[in-house]
């Protein structure tokens, strides 16, 4: 009986030596046999592992050795075996299921000592070298000479390369490489292709360059091709004509057909939707089929052929020549709404991948500030003794737990966990440890508000697997002007750019230049409420002479929760405050709306950030006021050089109660608020379960660098703070504070309490 896999051996005994397991899987044959016991004389049945490194194997009995066997994941080929003697793990993965299951069924027959004589035992023998090396999945052969006449092609090869080897048809023994994507058979002699390369059900690339191919198969066309084959390369051949049926490979991206004799391309060319890359240079292509306007391509070549049309594209592409490659990129990018970045679109059903980096990536932010802090920058060689003296050093988790003496005065950077009820944690990448904060009495809390899944500063000392806590601290801030020292113009805060405005002298002058523009920050604007509209009609009667420049609006837009009844009731109170705002033609024509929704308008639910209200709701209004945004929630706003988050969510409350210790200083709670907000560089410090976060959007929720403006358009009591070059502003909410708002000035950067 015998079985190949991938095998890691963990030894159950290392972690009380503060050893760690390789943790990384080798390729091995298993088998199961009798071998003689020096010490009993007795045949006994044996477990032997044979890897690359040791080929003659290492055994283990199996008789009444067996503590357990965990099979969860054995339909995956994964499967664990759990010894006694000695302490170890048998960890197997990427095994066929079948021969897994028919395996575990032989040792566990072997452990019970019954029915020994049915197994099929197998001869405990050095494995050979191919058993045992990782199978081979590239293959490249560019000779003659090298060319495989008696032996077969690796049956795991999944990909092949065979050029310049004068081969005058394709190897049937190439067609037998079930697991083959790529297919390179580019510069040779080959005429005509098999039907039977349809057969290779995962072939993504098939590159035929450079030969003298004459006509491309119908029944390829057919196959199983149609749902992998993603490239394909014909150039250099001696084609004249592709099939109707090559239409039916609706999985192409790229299409190279450059250097044939092509007189046309397939009528219904249009079908290829995914296609990204057409080049067809160098034919002779009179013109172009009318479905060819369907296609969405990024890339074209038709140079070299002779057009008989002026413009062989039709008028209605209406492309303009000459096009430089930027502005055929920004179209691009405008009209297919394409990333900006190289990172993949994010999902709103993020994967686990997506919620370690939402903390990662908040840990690593913080960690390269906290380094760049003078408390923390290590001296300067030559300097004095006692500079060195006020500087402290971040240790990590994963230096304490690696002690086994006790550690005084560490200091260890990590995020409050509570993984067991009761006992808090301290996390980073590296691993969790223990906190014990009975020792952190009051005066040890610096200012802020210590929650749960916020990062911090833990002072003390390490000892028996527990950190005993003396001090919590926030990460020091940093004020916007030094991040970008570090970064230079990189644009964070979001938009079309790539570069930052922050350094436009031009910008800057026109900001200071214009002192009448303000901008109105409203929250809880209750439309469905009498006293609110006739309040707001005040204040548009009040600013009718000198309009706004934006008038921000925030949620919840209706008194009451959301019900059945209030998309109904939404919409028309949309529709008054349009009204409202006609009648005052100065601001209708000047001023700027902007709506962010609150945690109770209509919505998919309540998990950050919240798209914004339905276009359905809103229409009638846009109409009506043409000037008007509907954003999301947490919105951002650039404003010549100043950056201005907005943000909807009545959070201090959220803040307080989940405090791993309340503030002894209740009475500055705002200033508590705001520093703890700017210190986590994250508009949401608190724990999935209280504030929820879409996993791969989480970005939207930093404050990194630090804006100019926040606006925590919050129920709780109004309020203005500037904290590291950052002016944080508090509304209040309208109805509830005796319908107050705030008025912010970018050209002085003041606040004024209306």
């Amino acid at each position: 009986m015998k079985l190949q896999c991938e095998v890691e051996v963990i030894n159950r005994m290392l972690p009380t030596y503060g050893m760690r397991n390789r943790g990384k899987g080798a390729r091995a044959v298993l088998s199961i046999g009798r071998h003689l016991d020096k010490i009993t004389k007795l045949n006994s049945i044996y477990l032997m592992i044979c890897t690359l490194k040791d080929k003659a194997g290492s055994k283990y009995k199996l008789k009444e050795n067996i503590e357990q066997f965990f099979t969860r994941f054995v339909e995956d080929g994964k499967a664990t075996v759990r010894l006694k003697e000695p302490a170890v793990d048998v960890c197997l993965s990427k095994a066929d299921a079948n021969n897994l299951k028919t395996f575990l069924s032989a040792a566990r027959l072997a452990h019970r000592g019954s029915d020994t004589d049915a197994l099929p035992l197998s001869a405990l023998t050095a494995a050979r070298s191919r058993d045992v090396e990782k199978p081979k999945s590239k293959m490249a052969i560019t000779s003659k000479k090298d060319y495989p006449l008696t032996s077969n092609f690796p049956y795991s090869l999944d990909q092949l390369q065979v050029s310049y080897c004068k081969l005058s048809r394709v190897d049937m023994r190439m067609l037998t490489l079930k697991k083959l994507r790529k297919l390179d058979l580019s510069n040779n002699h080959i005429k005509k292709l098999p039907a039977t390369i349809g057969d290779l059900t995962c072939l993504a690339e098939l590159i035929l360059h450079n030969n003298h191919l004459e006509s491309f198969s119908v029944a390829l066309c057919l196959s199983t091709l149609q749902k992998s084959l993603q490239h394909l390369d014909l150039s250099q051949n001696r084609l004249h004509g592709l099939p109707a049926q090559f239409c039916n490979l609706r999985e192409l991206v790229h299409l190279k057909l450059d250097d044939n004799q092509l007189v046309r391309l397939p009528f219904r060319i249009g079908r290829l939707s995914k296609l990204r890359f057409l080049s067809a240079a160098r034919n002779q292509l009179p013109y172009l089929p009318s479905e060819f306007r369907k296609l969405s391509l990024d890339s074209l070549d038709l140079f070299g052929n002779p057009f008989t049309q002026p413009n062989p594209l039709d008028h209605t592409i209406q492309l303009k020549f000459p096009l430089t490659l930027l502005e055929m990129a920004a179209r691009a990018t405008v009209n297919h709404s394409l990333a900006m970045t190289s990172h993949p679109a994010p999902s709103l059903c993020g994967s686990a991948r997506d919620k370690a980096e939402l903390f990662r990536e908040r840990y690593t932010i913080l960690q390269q500030r906290t380094h760049r802090h003078e408390l923390f920058t290590p001296p300067v060689i030559g300097s004095a003794p006692e500079e060195g003296r006020n500087k402290f050093q971040l240790k990590t988790v994963d230096a304490l737990l690696g002690s086994t003496a006790k550690l005084g005065d560490v200091i260890v950077l990590g995020m409050v966990t509570q993984l067991k009820e009761g006992k808090f944690y301290l996390e980073d990448p590296s691993g969790t440890v223990q906190l014990n904060l009975s020792k952190a009495i009051s005066f040890t809390f610096h200012s802020g508000l210590y929650t749960e899944a916020c990062f911090v500063l833990a002072e003390g000392w390490y000892e028996d697997t527990v950190f005993h806590v003396n001090a919590f601290g926030f990460p020091p801030t940093e004020p916007s002007s030094t991040t970008r020292a570090y970064y230079g113009d990189i644009n964070f805060f979001g938009g079309p750019s790539s570069t930052s405005v922050k350094s436009s002298a031009k910008l800057k002058h026109l900001e200071e230049e214009n002192e009448d523009a303000m901008f109105v920050f409203v929250s809880d604007v209750w439309l469905d409420s009498v006293e609110v509209m006739e309040k707001i009609h005040t204040m548009f009667s009040g600013y009718s002479a000198m309009p706004p420049t934006c008038f921000i609006f925030c949620g919840n837009f209706s008194s009451a929760p959301y019900g059945r009844n209030q998309i109904k009731s939404l919409k028309e109170s949309l529709k008054a405050l349009a009204d409202v705002i006609c009648e005052y033609p100065n601001i209708h024509k000047s001023s700027r709306f902007v709506f962010v929704p609150g945690p109770e308008d209509p919505g998919p639910s309540t998990i950050l950030p919240r798209p914004p209200l339905a276009e359905h709701i809103t229409e009638e209004f846009r109409q009506k006021v043409p000037f008007s945004v509907f954003t999301t929630n947490p919105c951002r706003i650039q404003y010549c050089t100043q950056e201005i988050v907005v943000f909807r969510e009545d959070l201090v409350n959220k803040m307080c109660r989940n405090c791993v210790r309340f503030p002894s200083s209740n009475l500055d709670i705002p200033n508590h608020f705001v520093k703890t907000v700017l210190s986590q560089g994250h508009l949401t410090p608190l724990p999935l379960y209280v504030s929820p976060v879409y996993w791969a959007y989480d970005y939207s929720l930093r404050i990194y660098p630090v804006p100019d403006v926040i606006v925590f358009a919050d129920k709780c009591d109004p309020f203005n703070i500037a904290n590291t070059d950052c002016m944080c502003i508090n509304p209040g909410s309208f109805p509830r504070s005796g319908f107050t708002f705030k008025v912010y000035y970018p050209s002085n950067r003041t606040v004024e309490d209306r």
